[in-house]
């Protein structure tokens, strides 16, 4: 990164291969040993295509935020594009997806937005306005998660005043009078792995060690990482694994403990 200039290359940690993408402008501009404030700019990225095998027929549409205002943006790239096109979402927003052909994000408050990248002037559409506002006492984060059938997933993530921490999962339903979020308190067989940058799900039965109706995610004790299991059926969380490597304290790291999570495609 340098002045206002954030430089975006996507790395195949598999293959060594690499794609550079166009410079984000217009970011806030950090010193090279506060690196680990960059998760506090660039939030998410979400792909349309795996960019190995689509090297000129992908898009991204990152969530990030900028220099001049306080509000988080959303800028699409599409393969052979020099530049982002920006968009104004007008909103604070917490996560984004490409599901079933087209790119969704999620604001702060649980609204579901979609992204339309098909004219010369991107724009966004309300698919649920924000119905649910977080008590004030608690710290609420959304992230999207696509089920092992499918099923588009809004999991909520809440810290109440004394750091207890819960999870809800919500469910988009479609039909005549429109989408709408409902909740589900069952996933199935369905394991969830969350992070700030990346969400994915597994099905135990095809990952047999995975634990069923259950939420992994990264935490930290004492600045070592720790991998916790929510138990989404009775609210339980239990220690999965503890890292007490100090080499290992830089897997998660502040303001935001970061991971990442690889999925085999031999199944």
């Amino acid at each position: 990164m340098g002045g206002e200039f954030l430089v975006l290359t996507l790395f195949n940690p598999f293959t060594g291969g690499t794609i550079r993408l166009p410079p984000v402008k217009e970011v806030p501009d950090i010193h090279e040993d506060m690196d680990f404030f960059l998760g506090s700019i660039l939030y998410r990225v979400a792909l349309s295509a795996d960019p190995s095998l689509s090297p000129n027929g992908f898009e991204a549409l990152i969530v990030y935020r900028t220099s001049d205002s306080p509000v988080i943006q959303v800028a699409h790239y599409k393969a052979g594009d020099v530049t982002w096109t920006r968009i104004d979402a007008m909103t604070i927003l917490s996560d984004v997806i490409y599901y079933k052909g087209q790119f969704l994000v999620v604001t702060s408050s649980g609204g579901l937005l979609s992204v339309n990248v098909n004219s010369d002037l991107a724009t966004t559409t309300w698919c649920i306005r924000s119905t649910r506002a977080s008590p004030s006492h608690t710290i609420t984060h959304y992230s999207f998660v696509e089920s092992s059938r499918e099923d588009l997933l809004l999991v909520e993530k809440s810290y109440s005043r004394s750091w207890d921490l819960a999870y809800k999962v919500w469910c988009a339903y479609g039909d005549d009078g429109g989408t709408q979020w409902v909740e589900t308190e069952s996933i199935g067989t369905d394991a969830l792995f969350l992070d700030w940058n990346v969400s994915m799900s597994v099905s135990a039965l095809d990952f047999s060690e995975c634990r069923p109706n259950s939420i992994y995610f990264l935490d930290s004790v004492d600045g070592f990482p720790q991998l916790r299991v929510f138990n989404l059926e009775n609210g339980n969380v239990e220690n999965f694994c503890v890292l007490h490597d100090p080499s290992e304290k830089c897997l998660l790291l502040e303001p935001k403990r970061t991971g990442i999570w690889i999925l085999p495609t031999m199944v």
